[in-house]
């Protein structure tokens, strides 16, 4: 029994830190991402150029910086 509280206790800590670390940033990395996307649509390249730096700057993502760089050769 103590064996299975301790088990667990350690799925639960190493769930909140994978939380922490990785899919919260990843998450919200991905939401900045598409709203870059819908201000593209907009016509509006100055917004979704800050949107893909703030992206960049919460976690690195490929498709982030090859649009980024899409927008900064125009």
């Amino acid at each position: 029994m103590v064996l299975a509280i301790i088990v667990f206790v350690a799925i639960c800590v190493f769930f909140f830190l994978y939380l922490k670390y990785i899919g919260i940033p990843m998450s919200s990395a991905h939401n900045l991402f598409n709203q870059a996307v819908l201000e593209l649509e907009q016509g509006d390249i100055l917004e979704a150029r800050s949107y893909l730096e703030q992206s960049l700057s919460v976690r690195e993502s490929k498709e982030a910086r090859d649009l980024l760089q899409v927008l900064e050769d125009q």
